[in-house]
């Protein structure tokens, strides 16, 4: 009888040790999850949110360079939304331009004393076109080119949250380091991504396009585009883009060779 006893003491303390641990393991678990986890910022968002910001940049400037050759009122009201949104908005350019920097730079080169990514040169080339294409009608317009300023200008003013949609609070803060670590932040207003360098994304193509249109074909993909950055004979520059490759071919007398 006394071993009995004992045996039915020494099952309950098991059975209470047992039931006690399994409570505060569920009220950890249970803990763990009213608690919010910690946003981290993954590279896909930044880039999604280095590039907006960094577009609305170029279509802004393209925007107030349209209506300051239609001069008077709206030339000024362009100039003062402009000023505004860099005063606003510099700080997360920089941070976007250091974003892009990091991703780009396994993939950067030197060239003519600078260091380039081509796919920084491709943002800037196309973003700089579509951006273009939307204020060309301002350009050909003869009448209500104040009237028509004013309203396309209205998308960058305070009211309207400068024509940015704001990133999220973690996203501000990756950006902001990124614009903290910058090692050559770019001046209020300068052309970004910085990494594009100072080629001419406008340049029309030269002598040599022919020729690098035949060289372009051993590319893997059907139609490569192709980019001129450079037309001052006898001096060219092109790049040539596929999604799996991408190159810099420079020219000289109509003799070219990929960099």
């Amino acid at each position: 009888m006394e071993h009995q006893r004992r045996l039915r003491i020494w099952t309950f303390k098991r059975m209470t040790r047992f039931i006690g641990a399994a409570v505060i393991t569920t009220g950890l678990l249970l803990s763990g999850c009213g608690t919010t986890p910690e946003m981290t910022a993954s590279k896909a968002d930044l880039s999604l949110a280095a590039n907006n910001i960094m577009r609305s940049h170029i279509e802004l400037k393209s925007l107030r360079d349209a209506c300051a050759q239609a001069g008077g009122a709206a030339e000024l009201h362009a100039e003062s939304i402009y000023q505004q949104w860099l005063q606003k908005n510099w700080p997360l350019v920089i941070g976007a331009d250091g974003f892009n920097r990091a991703q780009l730079q396994d993939k950067s080169l030197s060239f003519d004393g600078q260091t380039l990514s081509l796919d920084a040169l491709k943002f800037l080339a196309e973003t700089t076109r579509s951006a273009d294409h939307k204020v060309a009608f301002i350009h050909r317009s003869r009448t209500n080119r104040n009237k028509t300023c004013r309203q396309k200008l209205t998308q960058f003013d305070s009211a309207h949250g400068y024509g940015i949609d704001p990133p999220e609070d973690y996203l501000l803060t990756a950006l902001g380091s990124y614009a903290a670590s910058h090692t050559a932040p770019p001046k209020v207003g300068a052309r970004v991504p910085t990494l594009a360098g100072n080629l001419n994304i406008k340049s029309q193509p030269g002598r040599s396009l022919y020729s690098i249109e035949r060289q372009a074909k051993d590319m893997p993909c059907a139609a490569p585009q192709i980019f001129t950055f450079k037309n001052q004979w006898p001096l060219e520059v092109y790049a040539a883009f596929c999604s799996r490759e991408q190159r810099l071919i420079t020219c000289e007398w109509g003799n070219c060779s990929t960099q």
